[in-house]
């Protein structure tokens, strides 16, 4: 999940943009909010083709954001059946 500065036009164009630019494919995308400050929303994204490249993903991302956090990475269903 990430967080972003709601007053910086085009925040969050620019977080989504890294993960087209890495060819990340976003399956899910939900925002809640952060119960931090009023327009303080947390993003929470699900992707495919990121494998191995979480720490390149973090490290682009961070630019862009007040803070980010992987919760997790699995196989898809696909990927674990021609393991």
């Amino acid at each position: 999940h990430f967080t972003l500065d709601h007053r910086h036009p085009g925040a969050l164009c620019e977080a989504l943009k890294v993960f087209k630019d890495m060819d990340v494919n976003l399956t899910h995308v939900a925002t809640r909010p952060s119960g931090q400050r009023p327009w303080h929303y947390v993003f929470f994204v699900e992707c495919e083709g990121l494998m191995n490249r979480e720490d390149e993903l973090l490290k682009n991302i961070s630019q862009y954001c007040l803070d980010v956090t992987l919760l997790g990475n699995y196989l898809s269903l696909q990927n674990a059946n021609h393991s």
